[in-house]
Order: C-alpha cells, then structure tokens, then sequence
C-alpha cells in the first residue's frame, strides 16, 4: 500500500525533528514512504512537497492509500471538521495511521485533543490522555461503586458487607429470581434506610434502581469507550444481572411524571441594584377565607440581598406584570431551542462512540453535523456553552431588564 505522510504547519514549527519522526516510523514499520507533504514554506524535493489536507482530499488519486499524521490536530481544530475531513478519507478508503496517539484511532485522539468548536487546551489534553490510561487498565478513577473500594495496587476490592447489601436488593426486586413476590423500589429504599447503617448513598428510589442496572457488579468496567470484561470479582452473575433489566424492560406500568409549567420568572436570574450580588428568593404560599366563606389560594415571592454588607433589598415582594411575562414568551422559546442544541452535541459525541465500537454508519454523523450546523446559524453561536439567561436587577420596587447575558 502506498504510503504518504502530511506534517501541519504548527507540527513543523514546534519540532525540528518532525520529518526524522517520520521518516523513522516508516521505517520501523516497514512502510516505502512516498511522499511527504508539509504545510509550510519548504524547498521540494521528489519526496517533499508543499501541501496540505485539501491539498490531498482535491487530488482525484489520493485513494486507497495509508495516511501517517502525527495526531487529530494536524487534520482539523475542532471535533466537527474533524468528522467531515474523516468523512473523507473514508470514502476514499484510506487508512489512517497515527504516530503520536496512544489511542491509535483517529476519532479517539480528535475526542481527546478537540473540543466541539475549539481544541482543548494542553492541560485538558493532559488530563484525558492520563484518564484514558488509566481506563484502558481498567484501574480506580474517581469514587468506587457503593460495594467496592481502591486496592493498594489501584483496582477493586470487594466489601463484603455492602456486597451482601446489593445481593439482597437484587433479591428482593426480582422476587428471588422469579421464586416469589417482588418488592418495588420505593419500599427496597425504605427497608434499607431502616435496616442498614450505611450511608454512603441516601437510599432513595432512584439510588435503588441504579445499583439494580449497574453492570459494574458483574465484572464488567465500561467507561467511554473502555469495556473490560471480567475486570474486578463480581458481586452478581450475569445471568441474574439479565433477568433484573428484563423486568425492567418489561414492566407495563409507567409511573410518567408531568412536570407543571414553570412560571417564566422561575427562570430568571435576580440581582441586587445596590451591590450586584444575586438575590435569594423564597416562595411562600398564602391560603385564607373572606367573608362569605370563598376559598383563595396565593403564591408570593419575596427577596433578599444575601450580602450581609448591603441588605438594602430585604423582604422584598416579587411582582411580575402579565405584559413582562408574555414579554419573555419568545426568549424563553430560544432556551428551549438552546436546550436542544446542546442534547444535539452531546449526542454527537455519544455518535461518533459509536461509530468506534462499529455500531453506527459514519454517515450518521454528516447528519448530526448538518443539523448542528443549521442551530449555530439560526442562534449564531460561537460557543456550546453559550447561555441565555435573563437578568434582572432589583432595586427598591423598581425591577429593570437587563440584556441577555
């Protein structure tokens, strides 16, 4: 297979080795290196030639050919082009090799060394490639699982009062696997709280049921993209692991909750006049009688300065006019929008996962880039993490809007 290098501009600058680094990896690899292309002002030789990534993906014979990169950031600068130049080279069935990446997958590199919109910087690189070790070991990061807890040589010990815990939960949720009657969530939670000691998780229903779908317990470590079977003692076997998500899965009620609409200054941010601190608000529900008997039923909200040098803004009663809120109708849209927008990123994180682990087409993700794109043009977003919250600065009983900020 033909073989062609490209060094970045940057890569050539930064290290006068990089064409020895080069030269070297084709040649311990056994590869015939070709041709070299550099994006930077060079004297061409017959294997040297000035060039870049387009200067290649425009040349109709770049096909069915081995690429040598040093690393994701010498094809793109941030995770959505990385993916479209990606998209490329997988159509022109070329293999891409990596000289400078422990991942040695293209995608896997761009999603430790590219943010959505901008690179990461060195530090953050730094951190994920040190997280990324220590995954694909298999080793202790972060808290342990409730069961579990850091070995000397930095895996998983099994505790075994806590594991005898999770052993009864299982139980107790799948009726003994089937052999009697099963017991829901919210009264495992309560048996818990008032039989055991433990508290390390307040044991409500939701913390009953993430133990119950944890596959941790099996065996297994999964983070990201690492999936280690058999990485640490199991506390449940895989099949009674299997038959708690089939009652899940199978389960006909669906306990729905319907969230009430929020009123549209819950989600406005208050701000004192006096010395711009935020203001604590507090909400306090009012219910009395008048004369004739008639029932009333009254929310108010008050607020307070929290700065303790200040408290000019004290007790202070909230009121909001109908012509404010139905003011706020359009902005409140735009977060809903936003909302969206940044399920959109993640999800096209989670995507190209997939398409690592063989789950997912690459075309898939020319589709999320395409409808990403449409949201930044509609909102002009230069940053995911950009937020449309309204401020509101009180002072006295005069409430002024402010810009979004």
């Amino acid at each position: 297979m033909e073989t062609i290098g490209l060094i970045s501009n940057n890569l050539f600058i930064d290290n006068d080795e990089s064409v020895s680094i080069y030269l070297n990896h084709s040649l311990n690899n056994g590869y015939d290196l070709n041709q070299l292309f550099i994006d930077s002002e060079i004297e061409e030789s017959e294997i040297i030639k000035k060039g870049n990534f387009n200067t290649l993906v425009n040349d109709f014979s770049f096909r069915n050919k081995r690429l040598l990169i040093f690393n994701s950031r010498d094809i793109a600068e941030n995770l959505p082009i990385l993916i479209e130049n990606y998209i490329k080279l997988y159509d022109r069935r070329i293999q891409i090799e990596l000289i400078n990446s422990e991942t040695k997958d293209l995608l896997s590199d761009g999603l430790l060394r590219l943010g959505y919109l901008k690179p990461k910087t060195e530090k953050e690189i730094k951190i994920a490639e040190t997280i990324k070790s220590k995954s694909i070991k298999g080793s202790f990061l972060g808290r342990a699982p409730f069961g579990y807890f850091k070995s000397h040589s930095g895996g998983f010990v099994t505790d075994p009062d806590k594991a005898e815990l999770i052993n009864v939960i299982f139980n107790l949720y799948s009726g003994n696997y089937g052999e009697s009657s099963r017991i829901g969530l919210r009264k495992i939670s309560k048996l818990v709280r008032d039989n055991y000691l433990f508290r390390d998780l307040k044991w409500t229903p939701q913390t009953i049921k993430k133990i119950l779908t944890n596959r941790f317990y099996t065996g297994v470590y999964k983070r990201d993209l690492v999936i280690i079977s058999n990485n640490h003692d199991p506390i449940i076997t895989n099949e009674k692991f299997d038959f708690v998500q089939n009652l899940f899965r199978n389960s006909k009620v669906n306990f729905s909750k319907i969230k009430p609409d929020k009123n549209n200054r819950d989600r406005i941010l208050f701000k004192c006049g006096y010395c711009n601190n935020k203001l604590n608000k507090s909400i306090h529900h009012r219910k009395w009688k008048n004369v004739n008997g008639e029932e009333f039923n009254k929310i108010y909200t008050y607020l307070n300065c929290n700065n303790t040098q200040c408290r000019k803004v004290i007790n202070m009663r909230l009121e909001v006019d109908k012509s404010y809120i139905d003011s706020q109708k359009k902005n409140n849209e735009n977060n809903s929008e936003f909302a969206n927008y940044n399920t959109l990123v993640n999800a096209f994180r989670n995507n190209i996962k997939l398409v690592i682990r063989g789950k997912l087409k690459v075309s898939n993700l020319k589709y999320d880039i395409d409808r990403l794109r449409e949201y930044e043009k509609h909102f002009k977003i230069s940053n995911p993490k950009d937020e449309y919250n309204k401020v509101v600065k009180v002072k006295n009983n005069f409430n002024k809007i402010l810009t979004t900020v």
